[in-house]
């Protein structure tokens, strides 16, 4: 077993599956996070086995006390998710998720925790 923390930035309220952004805005957002993303991953290097389940363990800490949906805090990480994915050369479907809501933390931000060899 191994595993990694990855830390990011509160996702743009643009990302939330309830914001009616344009989709070319939104595509040009998505795609900025999940480079982010991707070069904070690839920064945290973890050798992956070729098969097998992956833990992805999604800690969210909003920047405020407004209440917000998990399963929209979570469609509000796909393009991280995808970027962490390529990062490590894997696909994102052998993935398992956990997800978490914490206090808010000022500006908020998402640990990403992945660990193999314990996920489905």
């Amino acid at each position: 077993m191994g595993g990694v923390s990855i830390e990011l930035p509160w996702p743009a309220k643009e990302l939330s599956p309830n914001a009616r952004t344009h989709f070319h805005a939104k595509a040009r957002i998505a795609k900025a996070y999940r480079e982010q993303a991707y070069w904070t991953a690839k920064a945290h290097p973890l050798p992956m086995p070729d098969e097998g389940g992956i833990a992805l363990r999604i800690e969210f800490f909003p920047p405020d006390a407004r209440k917000r949906d998990l399963d929209n805090m979570l469609a509000s990480v796909k393009a991280a998710i995808d970027g962490i994915a390529d990062a490590h050369g894997i696909n994102d479907s052998r993935f398992g998720f956990w997800i978490g809501r914490n206090p808010p933390v000022k500006n908020g931000k998402v640990v990403f925790s992945l660990d193999f060899g314990t996920a489905a």
